[in-house]
């Protein structure tokens, strides 16, 4: 560790100066031979000698100091084994420093090994973590990360009792780090659920049953009487509320209700009035086939006749239009006037007309 020490600090005094050899001098004009001159090495900002070099090395070792042989002259007691030079606390903390690196580098590639499935590989870097963080002083949350990503594993693998007792050893060192909400969930889904007990059938509540047992008394007082035990059940339950609701009003009342008469059902006289938008109020007329024809014609000015109209001339479609204003449109007119229609659109198009069954080309077209 000596001569690491050195080759940073540099040469010494005495390595010095067997590097830079004194140059040889003229005796007659009593200056250094210009082809022996040697241009003189940097020199290091500090010099040191060899007895420090030695001290450094010694106080960075972390062996105990060596003590001195004991003598029959010396009248101190040797040192004990309790009184040896404790470790230096740099190296210490640089220890713990290189162990949490360790530790979540591990933990980075199990991470990685859950993303791809890969339960085996995973598992080992976590037994590596948790064999690392309980060396290293024991640190409790390196520990309960290791038995969280334990839990993961075993719920990965269908077996809920083990991740349950994994989660809960994790749950209070991870309780205000980014795995704590992750273990109350994954608590919340491996708690045992409630099973249903009398094979599935829950106990009625109280307030159903008393309104059961009610009814039961109905039917059974229904059946006592007289007039209505021929009846059905339903006429039963009808008859019994009527009676009771009719002896509860008063006989004031009761007569009012008897004597007054049943209005006829009458419509509004904002519905009488004649209106399109209530047909059964208005006169019936047959509306199958509308009369009149629609507008087959319009201005080309700015837009021309286009391949697919049909259009006619605006004064032969007047005549037209008032020779079947007051005529019915019916199927057989309008199939002509797609016939029609068909006829001019192949002309247009250049196929020709139909004749017979036969297509007639246009003129100058093969």
């Amino acid at each position: 560790m000596g001569a690491a020490i050195s080759k940073l600090l540099g040469p010494t005094i005495e390595q010095q100066a067997d590097i830079n050899p004194v140059p040889e001098i003229d005796p007659e004009t009593e200056k250094p031979f210009p082809f022996r001159q040697v241009n003189p090495p940097p020199q290091p900002k500090y010099q040191y000698k060899v007895e420090d070099l030695e001290a450094i090395s010694f106080a960075c070792s972390p062996s105990p100091q060596k003590t001195p042989p004991v003598t029959a002259s010396s009248s101190s007691p040797p040192p004990s084994s309790s009184m040896s030079q404790p470790v230096n606390p740099c190296l210490e903390q640089l220890e713990r420093l290189i162990a949490e690196q360790r530790h979540f580098h591990l933990m980075l590639k199990t991470t990685l090994c859950f993303n791809q499935s890969e339960d085996e590989k995973a598992e080992y870097h976590i037994r590596q973590a948790l064999k690392l963080a309980t060396a290293n002083h024991n640190e409790p949350e390196q520990v309960a990360r290791c038995k969280y990503w334990l839990g993961r594993l075993a719920w990965l693998r269908g077996k809920g009792e083990e991740a349950k007792a994994r989660f809960y050893e994790a749950h209070e060192p991870l309780r205000d780090l980014p795995e704590g909400k992750y273990i109350d969930e994954f608590l919340h889904r491996v708690q045992k659920r409630p099973e249903r007990e009398n094979g599935g059938t829950v106990t009625p509540r109280p307030v159903q049953a008393q309104e059961k047992k009610i009814q039961q008394e109905k039917k059974i007082q229904a059946k006592r009487d007289p007039e209505l035990k021929n009846t059905s059940g339903k006429r039963k339950r009808v008859q019994v509320r009527a009676k009771k609701q009719t002896s509860r009003v008063p006989f004031s009342r009761r007569d009012a209700l008897k004597r007054k008469a049943r209005r006829p059902t009458t419509i509004p006289q904002r519905y009488q009035q004649t209106s399109p938008y209530h047909p059964p109020t208005t006169k019936f007329t047959f509306k199958m086939y509308p009369k009149g024809l629609a507008p087959r014609t319009r201005k080309t000015d700015l837009f021309p006749e286009q391949p697919f109209e049909f259009l006619i001339p605006a004064d032969k479609w007047a005549v037209i239009s008032k020779a079947n204003e007051n005529k019915y449109v019916s199927m057989d007119l309008l199939a002509r006037q797609r016939g029609r229609w068909v006829v001019k659109l192949r002309e247009n198009m250049g196929y020709g007309a139909v004749v017979d069954g036969w297509v007639r080309a246009r003129p100058g077209r093969k």
